[in-house]
């Protein structure tokens, strides 16, 4: 006879409950068939685990001993199982995320805030780099996953629309349009802005120059590849303009020299976008599915 874990189990009930209606009851099968399982089970140990009157059901020694051993390796056991269970279900494993710093400062750490309330068992590690970084990493398989703001540029690789947010204009003090009220996109017509470099970022930039476009405006563009509050530092002294996504304008430091303006626009939003490989892992679903839920219940969808 070999041990399966049904008869293990009918022992452990049996132990615990130490009667034979209520562990038969509790484990879903007729009284006889746990007498028998018990029976088998002493009988290949050769040794009694219960000691049987007509009143009571007690452990023998040998029981209490082999109850204490047989409750942690079915402990183990049920850890493993579970363990696996969540692996084949994406609940359990490690994702390594690559993301554009323009995602990074509110949309990637809710992300993981919520994935890590929804899917404890999931390890994420994140690193920041270019776009064009991110999208060679997800397709070289460096990355399950990117954050980005473009659609991917190959078939081999998939995206998902996440968000969209409103932009700001970073303005410089003595600017024309410092002390505006509100400002519109054809309001920067014929005006000079600091982008980030179209080899770093050509998705990106190729998102900002449609938006302008559409809205009749072709200003002049001056490369800049310092990000975040660098970016901002870049433009005192000077009269050029900033383009910032809005998530990204909340979280760096306006200055004396620098004031920051959401652009009025309906059209002036930029997307987030997840990227993947078409054939994904089932932590990769699992984790978009997360994704989805936030975008849905922080009305990321709506730009704001």
């Amino acid at each position: 006879m070999n041990l399966d874990v049904e008869t293990l189990r009918s022992f452990a009930y049996l132990a615990d409950e130490l009667h034979f209606g209520r562990a038969a009851l509790a484990l879903g099968i007729e009284q006889p068939t746990l007498s028998q399982r018990i029976k088998r089970l002493e009988d290949h140990l050769e040794v009694e685990l219960f000691v049987r009157s007509t009143r009571r059901v007690e452990l023998s020694t040998a029981g209490q001993s082999f109850r204490s051993d047989i409750n942690e390796v079915l402990t183990l056991l049920d850890r493993a199982i579970e363990r696996a269970r969540a692996a084949q279900e994406g609940r359990q494993g490690k994702l390594t995320i690559f993301y554009t710093m323009s995602v990074g400062y509110e949309f990637l750490p809710k992300l993981v805030s919520a994935n890590q309330s929804a899917l404890p068992g999931l390890a994420i590690d994140a690193l920041e780099m270019w776009e064009r970084d991110v999208i060679e990493g997800v397709l070289r398989g460096r990355a399950d996953l990117g954050l980005v703001r473009t659609d991917p540029p190959s078939e081999d690789l998939s995206s998902t629309l996440i968000a969209r947010e409103k932009v700001c204009i970073a303005i410089p003090r003595g600017h024309r349009l410092c002390g505006a009220q509100s400002v519109e996109l054809i309001d920067l017509k014929n005006e000079t802005f600091f982008v980030t470099p179209q080899s770093l970022a050509p998705g990106y930039q190729g998102l900002i120059d449609q938006m302008l476009e559409e809205a009749g405006v072709r200003p002049k563009f001056l490369d800049n590849p310092l990000p975040g509050n660098r970016a901002l530092t870049a433009l005192r002294g000077t009269q050029c303009l900033s383009i910032l996504p809005k998530s990204v304008a909340n979280n760096v430091t306006a200055t004396e020299a620098v004031t920051l303006h959401t652009v009025t626009d309906d059209s002036a939003w930029l997307p987030v976008r997840l990227l993947y490989r078409a054939k994904m892992e089932r932590a990769v679903t699992t984790f978009l599915n997360v994704a989805a839920q936030k975008s849905r219940s922080a009305g990321w969808m709506r730009p704001s």
